[in-house]
């Protein structure tokens, strides 16, 4: 379980950075502004991904991996599997947005933007660091077998 925490605040690490770096440049994104304001949570998620799948050409094993990654006992595998699993998972909430924008009136849309993405983003990541190391645990103790 401990794992778990461990890949879990650095994931939290990483995308706060992310969001904030990104919000930062929110000036200088001009080329956002002429986008229908529903699609504009949807390129924000998508060039997040953008972002942690270019870092990933930097560190195969992920801008998690960054922060303090190399204290933990986890291997490369757990850690690339994890990054890829949260950067299809940021693809996914960027579509998410798309169609709940399209197919749901303008308060629904808002509720989701309030409530669902945030709850998304605390509690996925966290089922994801579990999964994943649960699943090389068992992968590792199969091998040993």
């Amino acid at each position: 379980m401990i794992n778990v925490w461990g890949i879990y605040w650095r994931y939290l690490i990483s995308i706060s950075l992310t969001v904030l770096l990104l919000g930062s440049l929110d000036e200088q994104l001009v080329w956002l502004y002429p986008l229908d304001s529903n699609l504009k949570p949807t390129v924000f998620w998508a060039v997040i991904a953008l972002i942690f799948a270019a870092f990933t050409l930097v560190q195969n094993k992920g801008i998690h991996y960054f922060f303090w990654g190399g204290k933990s006992s986890l291997s490369p595998q757990v850690w690339a599997r994890f990054n890829s699993v949260i950067i299809m998972f940021l693809l996914g909430l960027a579509l998410l947005g798309v169609l709940v924008a399209n197919a749901f009136s303008q308060p629904v849309w808002a509720q989701y933007k309030l409530f669902v993405q945030p709850a998304c983003l605390i509690l996925y990541p966290l089922y994801a660091a579990w999964r994943v190391t649960k699943h090389t645990k068992i992968s590792v103790e199969s091998r040993r077998t």
